[in-house]
């Protein structure tokens, strides 16, 4: 059993920001295409590396976006 809180990261970064989100979707985008060899559950360690070579092709467009933007509804 897990106690407490826990930080996640994705690759150099937290967890909860926008630059992680981008990271992720382009890791699993990567898979998708197969640019990435497959690392379910990580069983084999290939997951870093994955987000690796994803950050060393992609890390200016990933870093490149600023915060989410924002829907505004007004009339």
């Amino acid at each position: 059993m897990l106690r407490g809180t826990r930080s996640i990261g994705v690759g150099p970064y937290e967890g909860d920001t926008f630059h992680a989100q981008i990271l992720a979707l382009l890791h699993e985008f990567g898979h998708i295409v197969d640019l990435l060899p497959t690392d379910e559950d990580d069983r084999d360690g290939k997951s870093v590396p994955n987000t690796g070579e994803v950050l060393r092709f992609c890390r200016a467009e990933v870093e490149s976006k600023g915060k989410r933007a924002t829907l505004s509804a007004t009339r």
